[in-house]
């Protein structure tokens, strides 16, 4: 897939430990994502998929990390209280676990999911799992990608990587990460 940039995300960002250059979104930053609205992305009905992040996450209030499709598909927020968020088809659940970097810069492995074989989806993240709310429907339209996929505010969030599946592709990648990541 190819991203476009949107109001103007920080390219070449250092964290501190690790060699590899990141990309950066300032906090409260609208619409500041990179993204695409490519409809190969689109899921139809009862369709399995996968998207997996690592990132580095300041919160400053409630903040998209990223997201296909809108509310109406899959997003990951952050809350003011640092707690990651799973909405599918607009019904969110919050987990319970602080991912805020609190001064200190602490990347996570974030993956998204619908895994419509074993009617499943959610968040998992090296910290917690988040069941979703299952929800077959498509999921058309609207940009996918990271950060802000509406007009609302990024988090203060460093991302080194991501990856997106679909298919039967979708959930072996997410039964595979599950076991060698030891989720």
């Amino acid at each position: 897939m190819t991203l476009a940039e949107n109001a103007s995300p920080t390219y070449q960002a250092t964290v501190t430990g690790y060699t590899r250059k990141w990309v950066a979104f300032a906090d409260a930053t609208a619409s500041q994502r990179f993204s695409t609205t490519d409809a190969g992305l689109d899921l139809a009905a009862g369709a399995s998929y996968a998207a997996l992040c690592v990132a580095a996450i300041d919160a400053g209030g409630t903040r998209r990390v990223m997201g296909f499709g809108g509310d109406l598909g899959l997003a990951v927020r952050v809350t003011a209280a640092g707690l990651l968020q799973t909405t599918h088809n607009s019904v969110a659940t919050a987990g319970v676990v602080n991912h805020e970097s609190a001064g200190a810069v602490t990347p996570h492995v974030i993956m998204a999911y619908r895994d419509a074989t074993a009617n499943l989806s959610g968040t998992r993240t090296d910290l917690e799992s988040i069941a979703g709310t299952h929800d077959e429907s498509a999921f058309t339209g609207g940009a996918k990608g990271l950060g802000s996929m509406t007009a609302s505010a990024t988090p203060t969030q460093k991302t080194a990587q991501l990856a997106v599946w679909k298919g039967a592709n979708a959930e072996t990648v997410r039964t595979k990460a599950f076991s060698t990541l030891g989720w």
